[in-house]
């Protein structure tokens, strides 16, 4: 039994989308408007701590991937903070529940809860890595993965059942997680080529808009464009309201995209 957080939105893996979107909103507004730097640095560590209080493991990963997007893309303002304090903010919760706890009470409950939403994090990676191998007969191969739930660790390096549950409720099956292969089923070769197509578009669109204005907002854009499609593959985007967070943050997206395109062709 893992107890995850969903706030209003009785849905954890809800409330770390949410929580993603509004890291990537507050990384930028950190640049963006300096001198309101702290409170932006204090929205992305309570974004963080929601994440890891949420225990998704597909959002959390998600995000520290499309993180390095600036990083790669700004090589010339080179700056790690966004890309460190999501991680680190994950590591202290866990570090705090794990062990510092421990020396100022002798209860742990409640804490071990806490704790078990890190062994997520830290065993999600392995428990991915067995699964492929498993799927490619490779078993032979498999990872030792340790759990610690509660205070009994014990190790595996055979993939649970819960974990394959998780992984293919994704990738097959009516009604699965997956936004992209929902679409498929939903509207067939044509509508999700249609789909793709259009999303091919914003992906140029978003290439343009760096191209002609290097700048953190053209960065930021962009791997929210890119954190919005990848989520697809983990998450069904038709329902609500996925949807609709997707249109809060793409809407400044479109509008400094038409500008900045605009500007160029004047």
């Amino acid at each position: 039994m893992i107890y995850r957080g969903s706030a209003t939105l009785f849905n954890p893996n809800l409330l770390a989308f949410w929580a993603s979107l509004v890291y990537l909103g507050c990384a930028y507004c950190r640049y963006a408007y300096k001198q309101h730097q702290k409170i932006f640095l204090l929205g992305m560590i309570l974004a963080s701590a929601a994440i890891y209080m949420s225990g998704s493991r597909s959002a959390s990963y998600l995000l520290f991937l499309v993180l390095f997007i600036p990083i790669l893309l700004m090589r010339n303002r080179l700056n790690l903070l966004a890309l460190i304090v999501f991680p680190l903010t994950i590591l202290t919760i866990y570090s705090w529940a794990r062990w510092v706890v421990t020396f100022f009470t002798t209860s742990r409950l409640g804490w071990n809860e806490v704790v078990l939403l890190g062994e997520r994090f830290r065993s999600a990676p392995l428990y991915l890595i067995n699964y492929i191998l498993k799927f490619l007969g490779y078993s032979e191969y498999s990872f030792s993965v340790i759990n610690v739930p509660g205070e009994v660790g014990f190790s595996m390096t055979d993939v649970p059942p819960e974990i394959s549950i998780s992984i293919e409720g994704r990738f097959a099956g009516l009604g699965s997680d997956s936004g992209w292969l929902t679409l498929y089923q939903d509207v067939g070769l044509i509508g999700f080529s249609a789909v793709i197509l259009a999303c091919c578009f914003l992906v140029v669109w978003g290439i343009r808009a760096y191209i002609a204005d290097r700048s953190f907002s053209s960065v930021y854009a962009l791997s929210i464009l890119f954190y919005c499609l990848l989520t697809g593959l983990v998450m069904r985007f038709q329902i609500f309201p996925v949807w609709l967070f997707i249109g809060i943050f793409f809407i400044p997206c479109f509008v400094y995209w038409q500008r900045t395109t605009f500007v160029v062709r004047e």
